[in-house]
């Protein structure tokens, strides 16, 4: 699955892994985490079609959230998630990615936990089976 090769991905990079170490969550963030951390989840996905049905080619839009407990610290985490992913194409664990494109972010604050979060959503192509 392709979530499976973005975390590989991701996590196969020094800075971000130096940073987070495995603090890396499947759409939820735990209680009481630790940060920095980030969070990724598929919100919407497209799949194109020609005259003979699905071509196995996606869009998948993730969003990938970086918490630090402090602004700068969220901010660097996601410039090096930025320069690890947006404009990527290439393998990602045993998935390939076709390219993939930082579509818009913004900072944000969580006061229950008392985080600075950058959420950033990317455009990712990649192939899927068809059957």
């Amino acid at each position: 699955m392709i979530e499976e090769g973005l975390v590989t991905f991701i996590l196969a990079d020094t800075t971000i892994a130096g940073k987070i170490v495995d603090r890396l969550y499947g759409k939820i963030l735990p209680q009481k985490p630790t940060f920095p951390a980030m969070v990724y989840a598929r919100i919407s996905g497209e799949r194109m079609f020609a005259t003979e049905g699905e071509t196995g080619l996606a869009d998948g839009r993730f969003q990938i959230d970086c918490y630090a407990s402090g602004l700068k610290d969220a901010r660097e985490l996601a410039a090096a998630v930025r320069k690890r992913l947006s404009g990527y194409k290439g393998a990602a664990g045993s998935e390939k990615i076709n390219g993939s494109f930082l579509e818009n972010d913004q900072d944000l604050y969580e006061s229950a936990i008392k985080a600075h979060r950058v959420q950033m959503d990317f455009s990712v192509w990649y192939n899927e089976a068809t059957s």
